[in-house]
Formats: structure tokens, sequence, C-alpha cells
């Protein structure tokens, strides 16, 4: 009767997926592997006295000796006792000096000394933002940053437990690339309304700040089997960080045109066989002109499809969304792409990859593969998570919100 029992009784699936609607600030996310230089960022608030227009500082009505400063040399008794009294230039010390409980909240967040220039072996400058640059951006929200924006960085992050995929699965997550690398023939020196001084980029079109735009290098979102489970990382700069991973099938956003790519920001997918290693970088002329006149990234040995140009890198939040369904979908024909070198994952239990970007009905591409020609898969599941680097050129890569559902539906 217990043996009976025993097979009459529920298979209980245990589902893995997990959802990060936002990354608290001083708190660790449970669940997430850190590798290389991957941190949290957030904003910090801060108070600042508040300063009436055409005045050097406030003082209370009864003594220009009693200003915040001196409220704050015995606090909080002179502001209980005088905090609500003495108005002077509009505001009493409650309202004005943050000791008592008034002043002007920010947010503050690290930002650079000084606007560091580095200089190549052509004398070129490779200049940080500061924060008088329109390009520069706040951490104001909880982030992952899988790097900072300064050279040489390389980052991976990953879920700790392996999550289903072979039966299809969905990942949205909310990013953004922002403080990106100036490319410059010249800097000076500006003060403006006596911030500390910055070094910034000059051009002829603009005796202040803009030149040659160009950050790199990208991130990818990854899906892994390789022998280096949550420790993987990969080559840095223009490998992405998942360049020599083996057993990985990678969507990569790349933000930085090096030889022989596109002089475009584009997604493309990759991938190079199972036990083999994956690469990000390209192999052949990436030139190939279509009838319809468009430039396409063509085929390189890992490139399954033709990249596709998308604006990502801008300083603004984006939401993507990659979606595998089981069987090939028929709807989504007229999105499919394919290189010479997919022909080796299209075979047996055939899937469909979407990836969409803002737009999270009408794909930017698709392609039919099979997952298990890509990577062995334990339990049919795998290892998921992002990589991200920066090189001679640099940007903040930032993950806002991550989510994760299995069977191919969030």
């Amino acid at each position: 009767m217990l043996l009976l029992a025993l097979f009459l009784a529920p298979v209980v699936v245990v589902r893995a997926e997990f959802d990060y609607p936002d990354f608290p600030k001083n708190e660790v996310p449970s669940g997430l592997v850190f590798k290389g230089n991957t941190s949290q960022v957030w904003c910090n608030k801060e108070c600042a006295d508040i300063i009436p227009n055409g005045t050097l500082r406030w003082y209370d009505a009864w003594s220009p000796t009693q200003t915040c400063s001196w409220y704050a040399e015995n606090h909080p008794t002179r502001c209980n006792r005088y905090g609500k009294h003495y108005r002077n230039f509009g505001y009493t010390a409650s309202q004005i000096c943050c000791i008592c409980g008034g002043g002007y909240i920010f947010d503050n967040t690290t930002k650079p000394e000084t606007t560091r220039i580095y200089t190549d072996s052509t004398d070129h400058m490779r200049v940080q933002l500061s924060e008088l640059d329109p390009e520069y951006v706040r951490d104001c929200k909880p982030a992952l940053r899988l790097t900072e924006p300064r050279p040489d960085q390389t980052s991976a992050v990953w879920h700790e437990t392996r999550q289903t995929v072979y039966d299809g699965f969905e990942t949205r997550f909310t990013f953004r690339i922002s403080n990106r690398s100036k490319y410059c023939d010249q800097a000076v020196k500006k003060n403006d309304a006596k911030l500390e001084l910055f070094k910034v980029c000059k051009d002829n079109a603009s005796p202040i700040l803009h030149s040659k735009l160009e950050g790199g290098d990208g991130f990818a979102f990854v899906i892994q089997n390789s022998e280096n489970g949550t420790d993987a990382l990969g080559d840095g700069a223009g490998g992405l960080g998942f360049t020599g991973m083996r057993n990985s099938l990678a969507i990569e956003f790349d933000s930085f045109s090096n030889p022989g790519e596109p002089p475009f920001q584009h997604i493309s997918v990759r991938a190079a066989g199972l036990g083999q290693l994956n690469n990000a970088y390209r192999t052949s002329s990436w030139q190939e002109r279509e009838s319809i006149g468009r430039v396409r990234h063509t085929s390189a040995e890992t490139e399954l499809a033709p990249a596709v140009a998308a604006k990502f890198a801008d300083a603004n939040e984006h939401t993507a969304r990659i979606v595998l369904w089981r069987g090939v979908k028929d709807e989504y024909f007229d999105k499919f792409g394919a290189t010479q070198h997919l022909s080796r994952f299209v075979h047996g239990d055939v899937m469909t990859l979407c990836v969409f970007l803002d737009d999270l009905v009408n794909p930017l591409q698709c392609l039919p593969i099979n997952l298990q020609a890509m990577m062995p898969l334990i339990n049919n599941q795998a290892i998921v998570g992002f990589t991200a680097t920066t090189g001679r050129q640099w940007q903040a890569h930032d993950i806002l919100s991550w989510k994760f559902c299995e069977s191919g539906t969030c």
C-alpha cells in the first residue's frame, strides 16, 4: 500500500524563477553572485542650508551672528527655542537650516573630483564626463552596476540557482548605459557658476563640451553551463565578458565599433556550440547590403544572425525582453534572421528565440535554435546572468530591474 501511494504521489516541480523589481540600498541581492567589477549604486539623500537670493548666508532677525551654524552649536536647544521665531529674509531657522529640520534635500552620488583625461598613442584624449556635461547621469535609482565609467572593467553577475531553460523561458530587464567617455582632440578647463574646475572636451562648434561621444564596450545576457559555473568571467574590452566562455549563448548589446564591426550600436546573438569557446569578435567582413539597401552585420563563426541596429547607449532607461518558446513561432517568421553558422543549431527539437527592445510586442529579431546543441543542460537547466566590459572607451552599465520566468512566459 505504501509503495502504491509513493507511485501515485504528485510530482513536485521546483520552480527557480525570480524577480528583482529593484536593488535596494545597503542590501546585497539574495541569490546573485558578483564577479569582477560588479557593484551596487544608489542615491544618497543629503541636505543643504538654503541661502536666500542676494545674500551670502542666512541669519535670523535677532542677530547677524545667529546663522545656521550658530543654531548647530547648541542643537536641539536653540532650534526648539528659537527655530520658529525671528523670521528673516522670509524664512525661520526651522525652514532654512538643515540642523533645525529645514533646508534643501537633494540626491548626491559619487562624482569625479575632476574629469579624468586619458591619452592614447595618437595623443587624442578620452575624457570621463563631469556633472557639467549634459550626458552625465546621476545614479538616482538603485542599480546593479556592471561597470563603472572608467577604463578596463570586466564584470559578470549570475543567479546562483540554475534556471529551467529547455521548456522555454522569458526574461525582462531594465537597463541604462550612461556617462560615456568622449573622444577629444583637445580639452580645456571650465569654471561654471563657481563649481570646481573640470577638464572637458572642446571643438569648434562648441567651445565648452561636445566632441565625439562613443562609450564602450557593451553588455550581454548570457545563458551558460561552463566548467566555471557562477565563477565564469570572460575576456574584457571587446570580448564583452563572455568571450572565452565555453558552452554559452549570449545576446549582446554592443555599443562600440571594434575593427570589423558595424559602425552603429547593435544587438547580436552568439554561440559556439557544445564544448566550444564563445566569441564576441568579428572574424570576417561585416558589410552586406540587402536588396532594400540596409547595411547588416554579417556572418562570423559565432554570430548566428545578422546584427540589428538599435539605439540603447544614450543615458536613457530601456527595457529588454528575451523569450525562448518551444517549437517554431510562425507569427514571427518575418523577423527571422540567420547566418550560415546557424545551421548547425537548427535540428532536432527546434525552439524560437526572440529579442525585444522597448517595444515588448514586436521583436527586433528572432531565430530558430536547438539549445541542447549549444550547451549540455543539467536537468534541462543552465546558469543565467549578465556580463559587461569597458576598454579604452568606457561607460556605466546599470541593471535597474530583472525578472526571469520559466515555461516561456512572465
